[in-house]
């Protein structure tokens, strides 16, 4: 029963993926709006562009959560159960290893998403100081 449950919750999270694989397409697609000043153009289309970017990881950083916290849950059904004798000390260590993966996995989402907040505001912000220094 446990097993056909979690195969239920991770063809979810597979269907998930998808839908969000498909949005992420369909707002690359999309074309950008126009900017409101020529000359902050390329600027405006960047900030567009990270904030898609943010909208997207926002909904991969709670599809995350959600993972930890339902690993989190399970290993504390995996305890209850092993207090009462009829649980597996092998399951456990299983589940915990999972669990450890899952916040690894997290955490680098969380790494990889400054990189992409960082690479997209270094030019603005060397523009912006630049237009600083000559004024």
């Amino acid at each position: 029963g446990d097993v056909k449950a979690l195969q239920a919750e991770l063809h979810a999270e597979r269907s998930v993926n998808e839908a969000l694989r498909a949005r992420i397409e369909a707002l690359e697609a999309a074309p950008a709006p126009a900017p409101a000043v020529a000359a902050d153009g390329d600027q405006a289309a960047r900030i567009d562009r990270m904030t898609r970017q943010l909208d997207v990881q926002g909904i991969e950083l709670v599809r995350l959560r959600k993972t930890v916290a339902a690993l989190r849950e399970n290993l504390r059904a995996l305890r209850t159960l092993n207090s009462q004798n009829l649980a597996d000390p092998a399951a456990i260590n299983r589940a915990m290893v999972v669990e450890l993966d899952s916040i690894r996995v997290q955490r680098l989402a969380e790494v990889a998403e400054l990189d992409e907040i960082l690479a997209e505001l270094d030019p603005i912000v060397s523009a912006a100081q630049g237009g600083h220094a000559n004024a």
